[in-house]
């Protein structure tokens, strides 16, 4: 049986907010994972692998704190008592995710301190999920909100937020997001991936 905070969809497969954002988590975390298993081969045919994983993290963090930021943190600020003060923390932690993102994205996997760079990443956005997942997505699952109408508000702000970090990519001549490792490594980033090459075919016409 579904407890009342468990993700949810509906029949026509229409996903409330909460679950979309739990399913970017998961796919954060599996991408961090397939790295980690790469990490101690240092062989150049690794550092692509090893590349490819983290700019799909990286792309996916992008889009996800950007929605999280604009859409799901203000519903939180207005909708929840301690609302304001749970908003304000995660976007100072949002702030401290990016500023490692763009050292990451300054350098590349051959680097070692720059794989440190990664790792430190990953295990802050462990922290960070787990106070979403466990202090915030409950408490606004009880706010009486509709979450169904936030998630569809969501999911069409993400269409656009793939599209113009694709359009990004194409205009800075970088392959978009390791779309091939996505599916050799990681099963589950596949739909990101996929809008993200789809968003490119589009820019390229």
């Amino acid at each position: 049986m579904s407890s009342s905070n468990s993700p949810k969809s509906t029949k026509t497969g229409k996903k409330d907010a909460i679950t979309m954002l739990m399913e970017d988590h998961k796919r954060v975390k599996e991408l961090f994972q397939e790295f980690t298993r790469f990490e101690s081969m240092r062989f150049a045919a690794y550092d692509e692998l090893r590349q490819d994983l983290m700019d799909a993290v990286c792309s996916e963090l992008k889009v996800h704190t950007r929605l999280e930021e604009e859409i799901f943190y203000p519903e939180i600020r207005e909708s929840l008592p301690d609302g304001t003060h749970m908003a304000s923390e995660a976007e100072v932690e949002h702030a401290t995710a990016k500023s490692l993102i763009h050292q990451i994205e300054e350098s590349n996997a051959s680097d070692p301190l720059n794989c440190a760079r990664f790792k430190v990443l990953g295990e802050y956005i462990a922290n960070h999920v787990l106070e979403e997942e466990t202090e915030m997505f409950p408490a606004i699952r009880h706010a009486g909100i509709d979450l169904f109408a936030l998630g569809a508000k969501m999911a069409r702000r993400k269409e656009q937020l793939v599209f113009e970090l694709a359009e990004q990519q194409f205009h800075q001549e970088i392959a978009p997001v390791g779309v091939s490792i996505w599916s050799r490594l990681c099963g589950a980033a596949r739909g990101f991936a996929g809008g993200i090459a789809g968003a490119v075919a589009v820019v390229r016409a």
